[in-house]
């Protein structure tokens, strides 16, 4: 991985970014985290294989070190009661499974994880957090300790008080928990062994042949139709078909036959894939879709 500072940031943070960039292809191939047990196989084995040729720059890494640094804290409040950061090994045929939860207080039985992230992330149900800590739990489990509850302590980085006003669902305070769904043992054990599995079986497999990340992995978002009303500057309407525009515009044209509207087409995309992943550029989705762009 190569790091270029096109911002000119001082070295002080890019010494400490460097030294927490680990290269992922000296990584035990037999030898797997949470994280990346849960995430798409394609990121995950195409970063391992062309690790040298990426490219990314040091300003986007900035909210790691302010995440590092909120960990370390949460790090000083650990009792005989409550694992914090405790690193559990499970071994699956050949492969190790790593599972580090952030914490886990044993009065409540809860298992919780601590995350800087944005409202935006915060306000809608992430499905990935739950994969996350169902996997914790699973670990836990299997040592013997009881799991009763899943949480997100979500601390909103993009939080601002002059906002409150403006909207009825804005959170009060920049700091959110959000509960998680807690599976069955049965369903997290039989979720790690499937995901294992699915690795183990791509190991070989060439580039081009690893399975595509689901739409769901891409963050992909769906084509939306917006009508405006000329005079206006927000959109009247923004439906999901040309048809259920159009059909709309007849019905307002009924009503006010006087008013004059337009549709602007909303086009869907991949945010993952556009904005976020690190090896979009050996991906042959990634160059098919968005390469020209």
């Amino acid at each position: 991985m190569k790091y270029t500072n096109k911002h000119n940031l001082p070295k002080t943070l890019t010494d400490v970014i460097d030294k927490q960039t680990y290269d992922i292809s000296k990584s035990n191939p037999n030898r797997i985290s949470v994280t990346t047990l849960i995430n798409p196989p394609r990121v995950k084995l195409l970063g391992i294989r062309h690790w040298k040729d990426l490219s990314e720059d040091y300003s986007e890494h900035l909210w790691r070190i302010v995440g590092s640094a909120y960990h370390y804290i949460l790090a000083k409040t650990k009792e005989d009661n409550r694992l914090v950061e405790e690193k559990m090994v499970e071994k699956i045929g050949d492969m190790e499974v790593v599972c580090k939860p952030d914490l886990y207080d044993e009065p409540t039985a809860e298992v919780s994880d601590w995350k800087i992230t944005s409202l935006w992330h915060a306000k809608d149900y992430n499905k990935d957090w739950e994969l996350q800590l169902n996997c914790y739990a699973w670990a836990l489990r299997k040592l013997g300790f009881e799991v009763k509850r899943l949480v997100v302590n979500a601390l909103l980085k993009d939080w601002r008080n002059a906002e409150l006003k403006r909207y009825d669902d804005y959170p009060p305070i920049p700091f959110k928990q959000i509960e998680v769904k807690l599976w069955s043992f049965e369903e997290q054990d039989k979720f790690v062994h499937e995901r294992v599995a699915l690795y183990l079986s791509l190991k070989d497999a060439p580039d081009d042949k690893l399975p595509l990340c689901t739409p769901e992995e891409r963050w992909q978002t769906q084509t939306k139709y917006a009508v405006y009303n000329n005079e206006n500057k927000t959109a009247t309407s923004v439906l999901d078909s040309m048809e259920a525009a159009q059909e709309f515009i007849i019905a307002a044209n009924i009503k006010t036959p006087k008013n004059k509207y337009r549709i602007d087409i909303r086009e869907g995309t991949d945010i993952r894939c556009a904005n976020y992943c690190s090896v979009c550029v050996k991906c042959d989705y990634y160059q098919e879709h968005y390469g020209q762009k």
